[in-house]
């Protein structure tokens, strides 16, 4: 993070995810939403940048916490640079930015690609072309007459490991929110 001793970690199970910013030992500010509710923006599978987002609202402010990594490719297989990550949180007020702040690439981990999967078990699909979860009883919206295969087909992203996944987390796998 831009600030000295800050930490911002997002950790979840099957049911609640956290946001914890702040010092370790006693973080400045601490939200909880279920699984069901929380705004996650899973990548959209294109692209050189993997990424993903999660948003947590509490009254007119969203937290919104990014991760992700760059895939480089040098010019072959034998050439392929390290992944470049990054991280990060935009706080907003009623829609407006009030901050930008960037981890430090060496803290960040990424993405929460298991969130996704725990959506999923709570019983919601992501929608790609409506951008939104929901529930996975409900039929997506037919267009031109026909449902796309991106609608009916749940293609949830590669695992990459356990809990917690974290943008600047320096709490260790261990930790459980």
């Amino acid at each position: 993070m831009g600030q000295k001793h800050k930490e911002l970690s997002v950790c979840y199970n099957d049911k609640i995810v956290t946001y914890r910013f702040g010092p370790a030992s006693a973080p400045e500010l601490v939200l909880t939403e279920t699984v069901a509710t929380i705004d996650f923006l899973p990548w959209p599978g294109a692209g050189r940048s993997v990424w993903e987002e999660v948003r947590f609202h509490t009254g007119n402010h969203t937290y919104a916490v990014f991760a992700g990594f760059d895939r480089l490719y040098g010019d072959d297989a034998d050439t392929d640079q390290q992944n470049r990550f990054f991280g990060g949180v935009t706080v907003m007020r009623a829609g407006e930015t009030l901050a930008n702040l960037t981890c430090h690439p060496e803290t960040t981990h990424a993405p929460w690609s298991g969130l996704f999967d725990a959506k999923t078990a709570a019983g919601l699909r992501w929608d790609r072309e409506a951008q939104i979860w929901r529930p996975t009883q409900s039929p997506s919206p037919p267009r031109n007459g026909f449902v796309p295969s991106s609608c009916v087909n749940n293609c949830p992203l590669p695992k990459t490991g356990g809990c917690p996944y974290s943008a600047c987390e320096k709490w260790g796998a261990g930790h459980k929110a």
